[in-house]
């Protein structure tokens, strides 16, 4: 039986891992709304109502469909939350910006919502298209992370970004908005009529960097990273295993779901679970326990006065369906069952984790590729083609450095990485949406590379800082989501951790000098002009042939005649 998703959570993350989760992601709703409201003042309340209203939807949607709330639905959530806060700093970093130009705050917020919207409308669709994809072609735990974030993403939008701007429209048009510190908005940078202001926004993050300066300093830098990453999977390749998966490849697992509890009553620490595992073990020589847990007092839905208890046991090895053992446990389960309604469910099955962190790595192929084919679609070809390369190096690094760390792999694993390269696509929208607005909005024809140059520039200097407090922002709630947590789920928080800080860092540093070389290197644009001039000359002659059609001959001077 293929497993899509399950009700309960797997006992070796905890008997109240779904609490620490629901716990982890409230934390998560609370920093980030403390760091809106912080940073934006009374502009940001009306994203923090919209990202409470999210999580309470999420909730409710989980409930009743019965999802289970496990390592794929925090990681789920963390997608969609992150697309959101993305889309709002960018909002809000408009509505500043036009703020600061000065227009009025109202009018700022509309103009503002006008320059984010398509970034908001980009990552929906991106992230609908991802998930549908992955769905179809995924299995497992993967496929459920596709369905949940596809839910998520479109309650994001509707609940966070557009909720955020009509919640906006109504303080804005209020007594409120008189108060320019309400909105932590500094007279200092607000231009006067003439345009002059006291100070000049710093963009020092921009200003540091100068990504365009730096020769082949990113350049060589991506490539160390990348020959570090190849060496050790390499390395590991013909020395052992690439990856250090769990054992599960090795053992079996027993899982017992039972409605009567009195049987395995639990006088003390770990009674039942020690009841249970004598019990296994007794029923065949070839069955030997390696690990086992137990999750007690779960509500048992259809009697609500009784309780379930789940048992989950490692088995030394795997047991064929055709092996005495498994056949004991089997004549054991039906017995018991038949004798005192006691064993409701049960599953003996291998591991499989090695099937399914392959799977995750073709899946981060495919996200790539269709990645690629949107960015084509929506932008320029030369951003199209930076970002993925960027994307290619920086999954590439991560995935060598999970097998460096020799972190434990899993599937759950697989998702952190893939999670972390959907975030860093997300982060690229904005850029190439600015890229294109000052592009159409600038009052000349962009046709020469300095041209693009300064638009390029001005671009990443509009959008770098959201970028970076996105990344960190989110590396440093998965780091408070470790402790949280059952240390169980630390590999997947560490992998997310890992995929979203590399591929961020590589994005900021190479992908506008790749940017920039595609630019100026690629003969497509000399291709385009050299057939401007073509079709200009061929509409000057076909001109110049309409005006003289109709006229008289001009003489005809003939030497020696007309003389």
């Amino acid at each position: 039986i293929t497993e899509v998703y399950r009700t309960t959570i797997n006992a070796e993350y905890g008997n109240n891992s779904a609490t620490m989760i629901i716990i982890s992601i409230a934390v998560c709703y609370v920093a980030i709304s403390a760091y809106l409201l912080i940073s934006y003042g009374m502009m940001a309340i009306s994203g923090i109502v919209g990202i409470g209203i999210t999580g309470l939807f999420d909730l409710l949607i989980i409930n009743f469909l019965n999802i289970q709330a496990g390592p794929a639905f925090i990681i789920s959530v963390l997608v969609s939350l992150f697309m959101a806060v993305t889309m709002l700093l960018n909002y809000y970093k408009r509505t500043k910006e036009e703020a600061y130009n000065g227009r009025l705050i109202a009018k700022a917020s509309n103009e503002g919502f006008r320059k984010t919207i398509s970034t908001a409308v980009d990552s929906t669709v991106l992230l609908l298209i991802l998930g549908i994809v992955l769905a179809v072609v995924s299995k497992e735990s993967v496929k459920s992370f596709s369905i949940f974030f596809i839910i998520t993403s479109i309650i994001s939008v509707l609940f966070i970004f557009l909720l955020s701007k009509c919640l906006n429209n109504f303080l804005l048009n209020s007594n409120v908005a008189d108060n320019n510190k309400l909105f932590n908005y500094k007279k200092e940078y607000m231009k006067d009529l003439d345009g002059h202001a006291e100070k000049e926004i710093n963009d020092s993050v921009a200003q540091k960097l100068k990504v365009n300066k730096q020769g082949k300093k990113p350049l060589l830098f991506a490539i160390g990273g990348l020959t570090v990453a190849l060496v050790s999977i390499l390395v590991f390749t013909f020395t052992g295993n690439t990856f250090n998966y769990t054992n599960e490849a090795n053992y079996g697992r027993l899982e017992i779901r039972s409605g009567v509890t009195e049987i395995f009553e639990d006088k003390g620490d770990n009674l039942a679970e020690t009841n249970f595992v004598n019990y296994i073990e007794g029923l065949s020589d070839d069955i030997k326990v390696t690990k086992s847990w137990t999750i007690t007092d779960q509500k048992n839905p259809y009697e609500k006065d009784k309780n379930y208890i789940y048992f989950y046991a490692n088995l030394e090895k795997p047991l064929s369906t055709d092996s005495d053992a498994y056949d004991a446990i089997e004549a054991y389960v039906k017995q018991v069952d038949d004798q005192y309604g006691l064993v409701t469910s049960y599953t003996v099955y291998p591991g499989v984790v090695r099937g399914d962190f392959t799977n995750t790595l073709i899946l981060t192929s495919i996200t790539v590729g269709i990645g690629l084919v949107y960015f084509i679609i929506r932008y320029r070809y030369t951003f199209a083609l930076s970002t993925i390369i960027s994307s290619i190096v920086g999954t590439t690094t991560a995935f060598g450095l999970i097998s460096l760390t020799r972190l434990e792999v899993s599937s759950s694993v697989g998702i952190g990485v893939l999670a972390g390269l959907i975030m860093t696509l997300l982060l690229f929208i904005p850029f190439g949406n600015r890229l294109r607005q000052l592009k159409n909005e600038s009052k000349v024809k962009v046709t020469t590379f300095e041209q693009r140059e300064e638009i390029t520039m001005a671009s990443f200097k509009s959008t770098i800082n959201e970028y970076c407090i996105s990344a960190i922002m989110f590396t440093v709630l998965l780091l408070a989501f470790i402790p949280l947590n059952s240390l169980q789920m630390a590999p997947i928080f560490i992998a997310t951790i890992i995929s979203l800080l590399v591929n961020a860092i590589f994005g900021i540093l190479i992908v506008v000098p790749l940017h920039l070389w595609f630019e100026k290197t690629i003969k497509f644009n000399k291709f385009k002009s050299k057939r401007a001039e073509l079709r200009k000359a061929k509409r000057e002659k076909t001109i110049k042939a309409n005006r003289n059609k109709g006229a008289e001959p001009e003489e005809i001077i003939i030497p020696g005649i007309n003389d």
